[in-house]
């Protein structure tokens, strides 16, 4: 059903789309983001870069819904991909969700716009309670002002993982569902990159 319904809406946008992952397309484009050097210890893997083949098998595991990031654009010199946003470890008793961003790095501060908008997509469209946003320390420098605007840490696992010569602590933040929509950061992005559209792929 999950899937079915992510391969029947494409969330247009003014300024950037999300629409489903299409392997056929996406797939040699994802596994190049996905084992790049500096996404290796800040995404799924944890810098242990796996084979195609092992990537393959491991692109659907655990995951709720996926969609690729693009920037709405006519030019054809430029792939409008700026990344993937992946709900997983949904848990439909409990209500919650894991989320994961990973964009391109050529566009700053797009990770947090078209984060919020997956987040309104599935906050509006599962009856989610919260959302779980894990990572070790180490990556958080680069989005702490995002995450102390939107998320609340929840636990924090003590030198549980090593990296670049050392222990780090292993954070995991939470994010409610009012919050969200309470929150007038949310509302500043979304009321910028609004719908213009959402259109049926059929």
């Amino acid at each position: 059903m999950v899937k079915e319904l992510e391969q029947s809406i494409n969330l247009n946008k003014k300024v950037v789309n999300l629409r489903p992952f299409d392997e056929r397309i996406d797939f040699e484009w994802y596994y190049k983001l996905s084992t790049k050097i500096d996404s290796l210890l800040k995404w799924r893997f944890f810098g242990s870069p796996p084979s195609r083949d092992q990537f393959a098998q491991l692109l659907y595991a655990s995951v709720h819904c996926q969609f690729v990031a693009e920037l709405n654009t006519t030019r054809l010199d430029k792939d409008p991909r700026l990344g993937v946003v992946v709900s997983y470890n949904y848990d439909s008793y409990n209500n919650i969700t894991y989320l994961g961003t990973i964009t391109n790095g050529s566009s700053y501060g797009m990770g947090v716009v078209i984060s919020t908008i997956f987040i309104e997509y599935l906050f509006n469209t599962f009856p989610l309670r919260k959302i779980y946003f894990e990572m070790p320390e180490f990556n958080l420098k680069s989005i702490k002002s995002a995450v102390d605007r939107f998320f609340l840490e929840e636990s924090r696992l003590k030198n549980h993982f090593f990296a670049y010569g050392r222990y780090w602590d292993y954070l995991t933040y939470a994010l409610y569902r009012q919050d969200f929509f309470d929150n007038y950061l949310v509302d500043k992005i979304l009321n910028r990159f609004r719908d213009s559209q959402i259109v049926s792929n059929q």
